[in-house]
């Protein structure tokens, strides 16, 4: 998995940077299931937001995609994939970017 650019931040003095690569995949370590939300993503309700750890051992909040509500647990192996965040209208661009979806064992 590549990331657009290196996400930088500041705390007091110091600057963190993130890899720009990994795999893509990690564990969810925290969630919380959406049922009222913002304007442009009423249309999906109810939502999982989820904080992934990643196997690189970054941690960031994702929509958890393609898993119901009562199947989602802490600790779920999931991993990156490329879809559509939101659509304002229908004249305008579709918003497309990263989510976690679970990594099921089919073996």
């Amino acid at each position: 998995m590549h990331y657009s650019a290196p996400i930088l931040w500041r705390k007091s003095k110091e600057t963190y940077q993130l890899p720009a690569e990994g795999s893509g995949k990690g564990k969810i370590v925290s969630f919380s299931v959406v049922r009222k939300a913002a304007r442009l993503f009423k249309s999906y309700v109810p939502y999982i937001i989820a904080v992934v750890e990643l196997d690189t051992g970054q941690r960031l909040i994702s929509q958890i995609v393609d898993c119901k509500i009562e199947e989602i647990k802490i600790g779920m192996k999931v991993e990156a994939t490329f879809r559509k965040i939101f659509v304002e209208n229908e004249k305008s661009a579709i918003a497309y970017g990263i989510k976690f979806c679970p990594i099921y064992d089919i073996y």
